[in-house]
């Protein structure tokens, strides 16, 4: 639950819910999100250390963006998940009988 990372009340799933599909190296995934602003472009150098500007965040923030009205967060989509919860993603797949990394 992505909404509980971000120390978030869970909620039940609706039909008007919004998805982004995401590929990393080891498997591709459907993240659930509470909505879809846009999309913005730029460049690796546009980013900012996630260290600097957010002090403790964890491993999967590898950057920050300065925008004119917040901040966006780069997340590396491979450390995102804890070794933990990649075990129990792949346990859940494979009892449903779907693939286990995933790339489609």
């Amino acid at each position: 639950d992505v909404r509980r990372r971000f120390g978030l009340d869970s909620r039940p799933l609706s039909l008007s819910d919004h998805m982004i599909v995401a590929r990393g190296l080891r498997r591709t995934v459907v993240l659930l999100v509470d909505s879809v602003v846009g999309t913005v472009a730029g460049a690796p150098v546009d980013w900012v250390s996630a260290q600097g500007v957010v002090p403790g965040a964890d491993d999967a923030i590898v950057g920050v963006v300065r925008l004119s009205d917040g901040l966006l967060l780069i997340h590396d989509l491979d450390r995102f998940l804890s070794a933990a919860e990649e075990e129990q993603l792949d346990r859940a797949l494979a009892a449903k009988g779907g693939s286990e990394g995933g790339g489609g």
